[in-house]
């Protein structure tokens, strides 16, 4: 285990790849890191900004304050249970998305009163399940009190 602080090339690399993937920062700009056994975790003003395993996921903390201008997902109430028991994203559930989001994005998915929750990753297009209103939209990689959620959010 390991925490320090990134370097300014670091720092603006995370950033810059965090608002590449549809956010807008104006208010960080050092980065802190906590390595633990696979997984990065990154902060910033002692709050979660993002976790990296495999791919950079931003965190729902961060969500909580940068909403995403793109790759969102909105679903129904009765979506929500089963999406913090880590189901898959059905798009019976769906109520908007943005129809951009392309098959192999990572997804951010909040309820209808647009508290994010949970993070997934497309199966097919946003076009395709607005246009086919069936089947598995996105698998559900990150939510509200899984692992990752739970180390992030005890950091503060």
């Amino acid at each position: 285990m390991s925490r320090h602080f990134l370097n300014r090339k670091e720092s603006r690399d995370i950033i810059s790849r965090i608002e590449s993937m549809g956010f807008e920062i104006g208010d960080i700009d050092t980065i802190e890191v906590d390595e633990q056994k696979d997984v990065k975790y990154f902060y910033s003003s002692r709050k979660a900004v993002a976790f990296q395993r495999e791919l950079l996921i931003p965190s729902l903390i961060f969500m909580a304050d940068h909403r995403p201008n793109s790759r969102f997902i909105q679903v129904d109430d009765g979506a929500v249970p089963h999406l913090l028991n880590g189901a898959d994203l059905f798009a019976q559930g769906i109520v908007k998305l943005d129809p951009a989001l392309k098959a192999g994005d990572i997804a951010y998915i909040s309820n209808v009163k647009e508290v994010y929750f949970a993070v997934g990753i497309m199966t097919r297009s946003g076009e395709d399940v607005v246009t086919n209103r069936r089947g598995n939209a996105a698998r559900t990689i990150h939510r509200a009190n899984d692992d990752y959620y739970r180390v992030y959010s005890q950091q503060r």
